[in-house]
C-alpha cells in the first residue's frame, strides 16, 4: 500500500498490539482500557487524513487487474501462469504422514549448543521492537524471581532440543527408507542383469550345441567321403603344406616314417601306391569328442553369494552311495543302490552315460581326469577310461540355473530356493535317462582279488589301493592290471600290540569294530600319495602305512567310532567319524591340530584349501571355513527351522576349487511331505476338501487317509521325525507280510511261494522310505481277505471299509466280494454287509460332508481323474497323445466291464452250482433250500476267497488307465498266488516273476518295462480264467466215472460210447 512506510509500519503494529492485547487479555485492567481507547483515538485522526483518504478511496476502485499490472512484472505474470496449478490436481495430492514440517527439518539439520543460542539471543535483543519486548514482558511473570526465569528459559531450551532430536531421528527413519527402497531397485536391476546373462549362456550353450552338431556331420561326411576313395582307391583330400609339415616333424620324433618323408640314402620298402592303400591313422574313424568340454566357461555362478544353489539333478532312484567330479562344470559320476552308474555332463546338466559291468551295487568310485574306478558290493574294481566312449550329439543345453531365466532373487534380494515351479517339475521329474551312446568299450581293466565288498579305494598315477570288508587293504599295478601287495589290518594290529605293548589286540580291534557299529565298513576310507598310505577302520583308529615296506608308519588315536571318511594334503589330514566328530591331524607331530562336533555322524567329509564340507545326518552341508574358523550350513534349507519336514538328507559330499556337490537322499518328500501340509490344515480346521492342498495337489483321498495321517503328523512332531515314520511303515510291513503269507496257508499253498513274498526290492522301498497310503489299504485288504477265509463277514466288511476309506483304489476288488458274500451268507445278508461299508463311509466323512459334501465326493472318490503321462508304468509304449485321448480311456473302461462280466459269469459264480447266470440271478429273489445254501457256502473256500478277491484287483490294473509304482504294494503278494492258479510249472511261474519285479523296478519306466507290465498282467488273467474252471474240471470228472460204470456193466451202446468217450477226452484235455 502508498502508506505502507517503514515508519507507519511500526505505528500500526504498536496499535494492533495494544488491540490485541486489549480483546486477549481481561478487561478489569484499567490501564489497558485507557490504552485501547487512546489507541482507536490516535486511529480516527489517522483516518481523518485527507492524503490517506485520497489513497484509500483509489484503492477501492482499482481492479485486481490494475493491481497487479501495477505491482508485478511481464516476467513474474509469465512465471505465475506457467507455475499455476488447478485445484483439481492439487486435490491429488498425497496426504503428507509426517508428523513434522518442512522447516522444522531444516532447522534440525543445523544442530547448535545451548550456550550459543543463549548468546545469540543476547546480541540480537537491541534489534527487537518495543512491541516485541512488552509481548515478552507480559508472557513472563514480573513477579518471579531471577532462577525461575533461567530455569524455564533452560526448560524451554531443552524442550525445544528434545523435538529436534525427535526430528532428527524421524529423518534417519526416512533415510533408512530410501536407502531400503534404493537396495530393492538395485536387486531389481541385478535381477535383470542376471536373466540376460542367463540368457547370453543359454544361448551360448545352444550355440556350442550347433557347432558340435555340425562337426559331426563333418565328421560323418569326411568318413563316408573316405570309405567312398577307399573303394575307388583315391584319397579324397591332400593334406595342406602345414599338415604334411606337422605330420612329418611328428613321425620323425616318434620314429615312424611316412610316405614323404623317406630315410636318406635308402628307398622305402613299400610302393607309395600300395602304402597309401592301407589305412592310416588319419584315416581311422575317430571317437566323438566328450560334452563334458566347453569352449567357453558359465559366469554366472562367479556373481552368486556363497551358498547359492546353481543346479539341482535328479539323478538316481535309491540312495546315492558314491560320487565325484574331474572339475567344475566337467564330468560327474555318481552311483546308487539302484545298481547303476551314471555319468554326467554338468554343463548340461544330463546323463551322458551308464558305466555297466559290477554285478552289484557301487559302494565307492573316484574320477581323475578321463579315468574312473568304481568298487563293488561283487568285490571286484573296475577301471575306465571315458575317452573311449561314443557319444550321441546332445540336445541344446540347458543353462546353468534354469531357474534364473525367471528370477534369479527374491524380493529380499537373496537367491530363489529351487521350489519354483519349474524347478519342482523338474526336480521332482524322473533320472533323465543317456541319450543313445556306447560305453561297452570304456572298461579297461577288472581287478578281483578281494573276497568281500568293496568300501574304499583311492588311485594315484599309476597306484590303486582298494579296501574291503574282508579287513585287507591291497595295492594295485594299473598298468599291468595286478595285485602286487596285500595288507592285513587285523595283523598290523596285533603286530603294533606285541611290538608296542599296546592293550589294543586283535581281539580287541574286532570287538570296537563290531561294537563300534554293526553297520559300519571295516575298512571306511583310504588316500595314498606315492608310498604313503592313510586308512581309516572300523575301530576309530587311522594308520599311516609306508607301501615300500608294508608296515604302519603311525597309528592315530582318538576316534570312538568308525572312521567313515579322510583326505589328507601337505601338512593335515582330516578325518570323520561316527561319533560325530571331525578331527584335524598335524601330520609332522602326530598330533591334534584341531576338532569340533556335529549331532549326527559324518558319513562324508571333503575339504579344499579354504573350506571343509562335511555330511552329518541333515539336511544342508555342513562347511567349516578354515581361515575364519566359522561354521556355516549350505543347502536351500539353510537357516530354516521349518524345512526339516520337508528336506532331503545329505549323505554323499565332495568339494572341488570352491564348487560343491551334494548327493541327498529325498526318499519320502514325493508324498510324505504333501500329506503333511494337508493333514496340517486339518488340524487348523478346515473342514473343506477343495480347500485342502499340498505341494503335490489338492487332496484326493478319502477321510481315513486324512485320520491315518494325522495320527502320524502328532507322534511324529508334525512330520519332522521321518525316521519314526518310516519305523512305524515298517511295523506295517512286517505285519502286511504275516497277513499275506497268512491267506497263503489258507489257501494251502505251496511252500515255494512263500519267499517270493518277502524279497520284492520295490516293497522295501514302498513301505520303509517312500511312506506311501498303500500300504494301509493293503492292509485292510489282507486283513479283509483273511476274515472272509475265516468266514467272519461283518468283521471282513468292516476291514475292507476301512482300507476303502484311506484309497479308492480298493473299489477294485469289490465285485469279488460282493459275488463271496452273496454266495456265502445270502443275498439279504449280503447287501446288510453292504450297507456296514457304506456306513462306516459315512461316519468317517461326517465332518467333511457337513461342510461340503460335492466337494468331499468329488475328491475322494473322483472317478474321472487323469494322470500324467510321464508317471505312468504300464503304458509308456503307446504315445502321449493316444495316452490321453477320451477313446483310450472308453476302450480301457469298456476291457475292464467285459472282463469282470466274463468272470462273474463263468467263474466267480461257480461256488452256487446253476446251469446259467440267468438261475444264478434268480436266487436273488428265489431263496434255494437250506442244504443248497449250506453247500453253496461250504464251496466258498479259503482258496476261493483268494483266487477271486486278487483276480479282481489283477483285472483293474490291467485296465487302469496309469499305474503308479505304489500300486504294486498289493500287486507284489498277488503275483505269486495268481501265478500258481494259472498252473504254471514251478521254473515258468518264478521267471514269470521276476521279469514283473524287474519292470517294476525299471525307473522310469521304459517301453520294453511298461510291455513286460501289461503282459504279465494279461496272462496272469487270461491263465487264471483258464485255470479256475471248477464246473468243466467236474463235468469232466463226473463224464469219466459213467463212462467207468457202463464200461464195467457192458451196457455201453454206441451212442453212449460216443458221449463217455467226448467226456472223457474232454476230462484228459482240462
Amino acid at each position: 500500500m502508498p502508506v505502507a512506510q517503514t515508519k507507519g509500519l511500526e505505528t500500526f503494529s504498536r496499535k494492533l498490539t495494544a488491540t490485541a492485547g486489549h480483546l486477549i487479555n481481561p478487561q478489569t485492567d484499567p490501564n489497558l482500557s485507557q490504552h485501547y481507547q487512546d489507541a482507536m483515538s490516535s486511529v480516527h485522526r489517522e483516518l481523518r487524513n485527507p492524503l490517506i483518504q485520497r489513497h484509500v478511496f483509489a484503492l477501492s476502485q482499482t481492479t485486481p487487474r490494475d493491481f497487479f499490472r501495477s505491482k508485478l512484472s511481464a516476467a513474474e505474470i509469465q512465471h505465475r501462469a506457467l507455475t499455476y496449478l488447478p485445484e483439481d490436481i492439487l486435490r491429488n495430492l498425497p496426504e503428507n504422514s509426517h508428523p513434522f514440517s518442512l522447516f522444522q527439518g531444516f532447522q534440525a539439520t543445523l544442530p547448535e549448543s545451548s550456550q550459543d543460542h543463549r548468546h545469540r539471543r543476547k546480541r540480537h535483543v537491541r534489534h527487537q521492537s518495543k512491541s516485541q519486548q512488552l509481548l515478552e514482558e507480559k508472557a513472563s511473570d514480573p513477579n518471579s524471581p531471577a532462577p525461575m526465569k533461567n530455569l524455564r528459559n533452560e526448560k524451554h531450551s531443552l524442550d525445544h532440543r528434545l523435538e529436534m532430536l525427535d526430528v532428527r531421528k524421524n529423518m534417519c527413519s526416512t533415510e533408512i527408507k530410501e536407502i531400503d527402497n534404493k537396495i530393492a531397485n538395485l536387486n531389481s536391476m541385478r535381477q535383470i542383469t542376471l536373466d540376460r546373462l542367463a540368457s547370453l549362456e543359454q544361448e551360448e550353450a545352444d550355440l556350442e550345441g550347433d557347432i558340435l552338431e555340425v562337426e559331426t556331420k563333418i565328421e560323418d561326411l569326411q568318413e563316408e567321403l573316405e570309405d567312398e576313395a577307399a573303394l575307388r582307391g583315391t584319397i579324397p583330400k591332400t593334406p595342406t603344406n602345414d599338415e604334411e609339415q606337422e605330420a612329418t616333424a611328428a613321425g620323425r620324433q616318434s620314429g615312424i616314417q611316412t610316405p614323404d618323408a623317406e630315410p636318406d640314402g635308402e628307398t622305402s620298402f613299400m610302393s607309395e601306391s600300395i602304402y597309401s592303400k592301407l589305412p592310416s591313422s588319419a584315416q581311422s574313424k575317430t571317437k566323438r569328442p566328450r560334452p563334458g568340454r566347453r569352449r567357453t566357461n558359465f559366469i554366472l555362478h562367479e556373481h552368486l553369494s556363497a551358498g547359492s544353489e546353481i543346479r539341482q539333478i535328479r539323478a538316481h532312484e535309491d540312495q546315492i552311495s558314491a560320487l565325484d567330479f574331474d572339475a567344475p562344470f566337467g564330468t560327474m559320476v555318481t552311483a546308487a543302490l539302484d545298481d547303476t552308474v551314471r555319468v554326467w555332463d554338468l554343463n548340461g546338466g544330463r546323463c551322458i552315460g551308464l558305466l555297466e559291468g559290477h554285478l552289484s551295487s557301487v559302494r565307492c568310485l573316484q574320477v581323475e581326469e578321463n579315468f574312473v574306478a568304481t568298487g563293488s558290493m561283487d568285490a571286484t574294481v573296475r577301471l575306465w577310461d571315458l575317452n573311449q566312449a561314443e557319444y550321441a550329439v546332445p540336445p541344446s543345453e540347458k543353462r546353468i540355473n534354469k531357474r534364473h531365466a525367471k528370477s534369479t532373487v527374491d524380493e529380499d534380494g537373496n537367491p530363489r530356493t529351487p521350489r519354483s515351479s519349474d524347478d519342482e517339475e523338474d526336480f521332482a521329474s524322473a533320472p533323465n535317462s543317456p541319450p543313445p551312446s556306447n560305453m561297452r568299450d570304456c572298461a579297461t581293466h577288472t581287478l578281483s582279488a578281494h573276497v568281500a565288498e568293496i568300501t574304499a579305494l583311492h588311485f594315484h598315477n599309476n597306484g590303486l589301493i582298494t579296501g574291503s570288508a574282508d579287513k585287507t587293504l591291497r595295492q594295485w599295478d594299473l598298468e599291468k592290471g595286478r595285485c602286487i601287495q596285500t595288507l592285513d589290518v587285523l595283523w598290523a594290529a596285533a603286530q603294533a600290540s606285541a611290538t608296542h605293548g599296546s592293550s589294543m589286540s586283535t581281539a580287541g580291534l574286532r570287538s570296537r569294530a563290531a561294537g563300534a557299529d554293526s553297520e559300519a565298513d571295516f575298512v571306511g576310507a583310504v588316500q595314498c600319495f606315492d608310498a604313503a598310505l592313510a586308512c581309516g577302520t572300523a575301530d576309530g583308529m587311522v594308520r599311516l602305512w609306508d607301501l615300500r615296506s608294508g608296515m604302519v608308519h603311525r597309528s592315530l588315536v582318538g576316534h570312538t567310532g568308525p572312521v567313515t571318511c579322510l583326505q589328507f594334503d601337505e601338512t593335515h589330514l582330516v578325518t570323520g567319524s561316527a561319533d560325530r566328530s571331525i578331527r584335524i591331524w598335524d601330520l609332522r607331530t602326530g598330533g591334534i591340530f584341531d576338532a569340533y562336533a556335529y549331532d549326527e555322524p559324518i558319513t562324508s567329509m571333503s575339504f579344499d584349501s579354504k573350506s571343509i564340507a562335511a555330511a552329518a545326518g541333515e539336511s544342508v552341508v555342513k562347511v567349516y571355513d578354515k581361515a575364519e574358523a566359522r561354521h556355516w550350513d549350505c543347502g536351500t534349507s539353510a537357516g530354516d527351522d521349518q524345512s526339516s519336514s520337508n528336506a532331503s538328507m545329505v549323505d554323499r559330499v565332495r568339494l572341488r576349487d570352491g564348487y560343491l556337490i551334494a548327493g541327498q537322499r529325498d526318499d519320502t518328500e514325493i508324498d510324505w511331505v504333501a500329506y503333511m501340509q494337508q493333514v496340517a490344515q486339518y488340524a487348523a480346521g478346515e473342514r473343506d476338501y477343495t480347500l485342502i492342498k499340498g505341494d503335490t495337489g489338492p487332496l484326493v483321498y478319502p477321510a481315513g487317509h486324512v485320520y491315518a495321517y494325522k495320527f502320524l503328523y502328532d507322534i511324529t512332531d508334525e512330520g519332522r521325525n521321518i525316521l519314526l515314520a518310516q519305523c512305524i511303515f515298517g511295523v506295517i510291513y512286517i505285519f502286511n507280510e504275516a497277513m499275506a503269507m497268512w491267506c497263503y496257508y489258507e489257501a494251502n499253498s505251496p511252500p515255494y511261494l512263500l519267499p517270493l513274498l518277502i524279497i520284492s526290492k520295490r516293497l522295501h522301498s514302498i513301505y520303509l522310505l517312500r511312506c506311501f497310503n498303500d500300504s494301509l489299504v493293503t492292509t485292510g485288504l489282507f486283513l479283509a481277505i483273511l476274515l472272509l477265509q475265516k468266514r467272519r463277514y461283518t468283521a471282513a466288511s468292516i476291514a475292507f471299509s476301512l482300507g476303502l476309506s484311506v484309497k479308492m483304489s480298493l473299489l477294485l476288488a469289490l465285485p469279488a466280494i460282493g459275488l463271496i458274500l452273496f454266495q456265502a451268507v445270502g443275498p439279504t445278508q449280503a447287501v446288510l454287509n453292504l450297507s456296514y461299508m457304506g456306513q462306516v463311509q459315512l461316519i468317517l466323512a461326517v465332518p467333511f460332508l457337513q461342510r461340503n459334501v460335492w466337494g468331499y465326493l468329488s475328491r475322494a472318490f473322483d472317478l474321472g481323474r487323469v494322470f500324467e503321462y510321464k508317471w505312468t508304468v504300464n503304458w509308456r509304449f503307446v504315445s502321449e497323445e493316444t495316452f490321453l485321448s477320451r477313446e483310450f480311456a472308453g476302450s480301457l473302461l469298456a476291457a475292464h466291464l467285459s472282463l469282470l462280466v466274463l468272470f462273474v459269469v463263468t467263474r466267480w459264480s461257480q461256488p452256487a452250482r446253476r446251469g446259467s447266470f440267468v438261475d444264478f440271478v434268480k436266487m436273488t429273489f428265489v431263496a434255494p433250500p437250506q442244504e443248497e445254501r449250506d453247500a453253496m457256502a461250504a464251496r466258498v473256500t479259503p482258496d476261493f476267497v483268494l483266487t477271486s478277491t486278487l483276480t479282481a484287483m489283477a483285472i483293474g490294473m490291467l485296465c487302469a488307465r496309469s499305474l503308479h509304482y505304489q500300486f504294486f504294494a498289493w500287486l507284489a503278494w498277488a503275483t505269486p498266488w495268481l501265478l500258481y492258479k494259472s498252473e504254471l510249472p514251478p521254473l515258468v511261474l518264478v521267471a514269470v516273476w521276476f521279469g514283473q519285479e524287474m519292470a517294476w523296478n525299471v525307473y522310469p519306466s521304459t517301453v520294453v518295462s511298461s510291455r513286460i507290465v501289461v503282459g504279465v498282467l494279461a496272462a496272469i488273467v487270461v491263465r487264471v480264467w483258464v485255470g479256475t474252471d471248477e464246473v468243466g474240471e467236474e463235468r469232466g470228472r463226473e463224464a469219466a466215472r459213467r463212462a467207468a460204470k457202463l464200461e464195467g456193466s457192458g451196457l455201453r451202446g454206441l451212442k453212449g460210447s460216443r458221449r463217455e468217450k467226448d467226456g472223457v477226452a474232454d476230462s484228459q484235455q482240462r
